[in-house]
């Protein structure tokens, strides 16, 4: 088995409840709009919305929430339950196939050396209780899943399967979290949160595509585990990464100044010109975001903050990335 990035499993999770804004809309025929378009399950065809679907899009316009998306902590049942059918339809192995034992067998090894647990139900009935009811029966007892649980018990079986990311599987997971509201999108292979469409379009997917270059890798998988944090509570870590995801990407760009810290780097890429100086003051900002999530201010909170550096960091790395070209 080849390594894989961490999973939203590999750290603790416990996030709390709050919402989330995003900002996409997506116009219908009719001139009405809604937050995503409508497709047939098997084929990924358009299709017109049903009577219940536009029912359940006017209430939400009526209710003044339809571009609100809450945190996977509040993810509605049937999110979870639209996920596990799209998992069992893309990824799992069909029952009587000869590989379907080795496939289950060996998730169930790749999840107990993740987590130090040894699940006491049948492999395929721990990870349908995993991702469904957020239910993990251990050897030490019932235990409830974090989203971040959740999550990983899906990333884990992607890895088994030999596919580290299925471009139609996720085209599904990302419409159905769409739809349901739910602050998360999986980008190949591993599931990242959101704060809204717009910022995950403009910044974060051009982000991870620029660092999708080999000479990256190292900024990639900083970046990557900055969002792991965050989803895992840890808003303090996931600001720090971020800022070392920044470094390492100057880093790259002046290998004369290995090993220096954010401060020199950003003075030395000024003096470079590889930077302008008004950015200089900019990219050593990100350094005062992380006392500021042990003592915010009021209204905001760690999650806002750990965000509000991820994006941050993820512009820089753009900026760095033109500067590059």
């Amino acid at each position: 088995m080849g390594p894989y990035p961490p999973t939203l499993g590999d750290h603790r999770a416990a996030v709390s409840g709050r919402v989330i804004v995003a900002w996409r809309l997506v116009s219908e025929p009719s001139g009405t709009s809604a937050v995503a378009g409508f497709r047939t399950f098997h084929e990924g065809e358009p299709r017109p919305p049903t009577w219940a679907e536009r029912e359940r899009l006017q209430t939400l316009r009526d209710q003044g929430i339809e571009d609100v998306y809450v945190e996977p902590k509040d993810a509605p049942n049937g999110f979870w339950e639209a996920i596990l059918v799209t998992v069992h339809h893309f990824l799992a192995p069909s029952p009587d196939s000869t590989t379907a034992s080795h496939v289950w067998r060996a998730w169930s090894e790749e999840i107990t050396y993740s987590t130090g647990k040894r699940f006491k139900t049948d492999p395929k009935l721990s990870f349908e209780n995993i991702v469904r009811s957020g239910l993990m029966i251990t050897t030490e007892g019932v235990e409830g899943g974090t989203p971040g649980q959740r999550f990983a018990a899906i990333e884990h079986l992607l890895d088994v399967r030999g596919e580290s990311s299925d471009p139609e599987f996720e085209d599904r997971v990302n419409d159905r979290a769409g739809y349901f509201r739910v602050g998360v999108r999986m980008e190949n292979g591993r599931f990242i949160a959101i704060m809204s469409e717009h910022l995950h379009t403009e910044i974060v997917q051009p982000t991870l595509l620029l660092l999708s270059d080999g000479r990256f890798a190292k900024v990639d998988g900083l970046y990557r585990k900055a969002f792991d944090r965050v989803l895992s509570g840890d808003s303090s870590g996931a600001i720090t990464v971020a800022t070392s995801a920044v470094e390492e990407m100057f880093r790259v760009l002046m290998p004369s100044m290995n090993g220096q810290t954010l401060g020199p780097l950003a003075e030395k890429a000024r003096a470079d010109r590889i930077i302008a100086p008004a950015v200089e003051e900019f990219v050593k900002k990100l350094y005062g975001l992380r006392p500021d999530s042990d003592a915010h201010a009021g209204g905001t909170s760690d999650f806002d903050l750990a965000m509000l550096a991820i994006h941050l960091a993820g512009s820089i790395l753009l900026y760095l990335g033109q500067a590059d070209a």
